[in-house]
């Protein structure tokens, strides 16, 4: 998966400022300060999906936001995939070191894909913070928030994050490795 040139709408110039000055900590992490904006400005970024704040001590524009819990997304994806499994492979569902193997490559096959999602979403936001599920015992990287220019680029990274929860499409090379799985090696002389 490559990042595509996306148009954002805004202006390069205003894009750079926005990712120099956003707010860097504390509960307004990734919003603007509304002084860092002309009015012109600020009205460019409410057509594009950032929300005006005027709180009294600090007024910011709020930029869109995904939250996306990868945790959550690995368990979806594994029951995708072993769903896919159970209906294109005879023989499924796997028991014992072949449910291990299948596993693992599941969990690799995951991995690939989150990577390559989290170049495209790097390229598309201008932050991100890495913080923990609510009620949840997880981990500190099961769960991050992106920050993007516009509500589309927020929309489209949705989308994405959404492709890569379905089970491996019929020509990936994960199915030839689950295949294998099955394979009964002829062992006669």
């Amino acid at each position: 998966m490559e990042p595509t040139p996306v148009h954002s709408g805004l202006d390069q110039n205003l894009m750079e400022r926005i990712s120099a000055h956003y707010i860097s900590d504390g509960t307004l992490y990734g919003a603007l300060p509304q002084t860092d904006v002309t009015v012109d400005e600020r009205m460019a970024l409410v057509r594009v999906g950032w929300i005006l704040h005027n709180y009294q001590d600090r007024p910011v524009l709020e930029p869109p936001q995904m939250v996306i819990n990868w945790a959550e997304g690995h368990k979806t994806y594994r029951d995708n995939a072993l769903h896919a499994i159970a209906h294109r492979i005879l023989g499924a569902p796997f028991f014992g070191t072949r449910l291990e193997i299948l596993e693992e490559l599941i969990d690799s096959s995951w991995d690939q894909q989150v990577e390559d999602l989290r170049v495209v979403l790097h390229a598309w936001a201008f932050a991100s913070l890495w913080d923990q599920p609510r009620g949840e015992n997880h981990d500190i990287e099961a769960q991050q928030t992106f920050f993007f220019y516009t509500n589309q680029m927020r929309k489209t990274a949705a989308d994405a994050f959404s492709a890569i929860l379905a089970a491996p499409d019929q020509d990936h090379e994960f199915w030839g490795l689950v295949s294998a799985l099955t394979e009964v090696e002829d062992t006669t002389p």
